[in-house]
């Protein structure tokens, strides 16, 4: 009932134009051209009414008989639940509704809530999207320019010869390669036991996509492995040799402030280590005995962890085994934004196949899904790993026994 009054002042409103526009009609004694509006504003009139007395007889309607206009027609419900809108959560308090219970409508519950998929799993990261993104239009191969040597600038005199400054110049490639994972399971532990296996699986593919990629980026053509792309441990870092056997202060402070690292590359750079050495900083003192690490509240109000007042950031990929880089304390400094990712254009997401009749195995047929009632997924990705300056990053890697 809060806009009865203003619904009546329109109705008032509405009354003085059909007067004004009689009055019209008879001073000239012909029929005007508003005046032929005259029909269409009483109809109009009368339909204001007929909701203005629907107003009333509801606002004097029983609680009881209220709640049952509550129904909602299916085309409503669906498209509400596209745009989930705020009043269905109000739709579902008033009708009681529960999961498992069809007839109250509790099929309507995510079925996320019941279909989770628990167990070991590696550990999320974000670091692959904060990469510097490069989009490939055409083919799977995009040059990008990189400037080895700086430009000199000169002061000369009035009408003297100016010396020319000419930087050297080179490019590195952009090159897209597949990185794809193939799953299958029986189908029925697909239907009796999982909902949503197919948006589950891409969330899982995607979180190990995401590993990889920062293993690339940060590792990169590790001895034993078949990798398509070279990170920044490959690419040429500067090196912040450790001092002793043990990760120090010294050596955070060294690889702070390496001498040959450009200014511009300390904007934004933060530090990557795995949690064990994470750990190993966190009982790090300066010379006063005062902690170097703290945490502070970041721009996206999260705490994160800092040394000397730059960000650390826990990178799964960084170990201190053989595989890797060998028996040592593994810290990199710089900003990932000096890391590039190739995209293809148009199709820049995960693309999903599921089969039921493919045959898996390479040079013999492994499993054939479709004669031992298998589904098969199979995600597939594009991207490319490029580090085109090794310059904009330094990195501790050597320690003394």
């Amino acid at each position: 009932m809060e806009n009865l009054d203003a619904v009546l002042s329109t109705v008032n409103e509405m009354k003085k134009q059909l007067a004004t526009l009689a009055e019209i009609g008879q001073k000239n004694g012909i029929v005007q051209a508003d005046a032929i509006k005259k029909d269409e504003l009483e109809k109009m009139k009368a339909d204001i009414m007929l909701g203005v007395e629907a107003k009333m007889a509801e606002s004097k309607m029983p609680k009881a008989e209220l709640e049952k206009k509550t129904s909602m027609k299916l085309g409503e419900f669906l498209l509400k639940a596209k745009i989930n809108h705020p009043s269905l959560s109000d739709h579902f308090i008033k009708l009681g509704m529960s999961e498992g219970t069809p007839a109250q409508g509790g099929y309507v519950v995510p079925s996320d809530f019941s279909g989770m998929i628990l167990g070991e799993l590696n550990n999320p990261t974000n670091l692959p999207s904060r990469y510097t993104p490069i989009v490939h239009n055409l083919g799977y191969d995009k040059q990008l320019p990189v400037w080895l040597t700086d430009l000199t600038v000169y002061w000369v005199a009035e009408t003297s010869q100016k010396t020319a400054s000419k930087p050297t110049l080179q490019h590195s490639h952009s090159t897209l390669k597949k990185i794809c994972a193939l799953i299958y399971a029986s189908d029925e532990f697909i239907q009796d036991e999982i909902s949503g296996m197919e948006q589950q699986l891409a969330n899982l593919v995607a979180q190990n996509i995401n590993i990889e990629l920062e293993r690339l980026g940060l590792i990169g053509d590790v001895s034993g492995l078949t990798d398509p792309f070279n990170g920044v441990t490959k690419s040429t870092p500067h090196t912040a040799d450790q001092i002793g056997a043990h990760f120090s202060y010294a050596d955070i402070v060294a690889l702070l402030n390496h001498s040959d690292m450009m200014e511009v590359y300390r904007m934004g750079a933060e530090i990557f280590c795995n949690r064990s050495l994470l750990g190993a900083i966190m009982g790090l003192v300066d010379a006063t005995g005062r902690p170097i690490w703290n945490l502070q509240l970041g721009s996206n109000g999260q705490l994160i962890n800092t040394v000397l007042g730059v960000p650390i950031t826990v990178a799964t990929s960084i170990t201190n085994t053989s595989s890797t880089l060998g028996a040592k304390s593994v810290v990199i400094y710089g900003n990932p934004k000096n890391i590039f990712m190739g995209k293809k254009a148009g199709n820049e997401g995960m693309d999903l196949l599921v089969s039921q009749h493919g045959v898996l195995g390479a040079s013999t047929i492994d499993v054939n899904l479709f004669q031992s009632d298998q589904t098969a997924y199979r995600f597939v990705m594009r991207r490319s790993i490029v580090v085109p300056v090794g310059g904009a990053f330094t990195i501790t890697d050597e320690a003394v026994a």
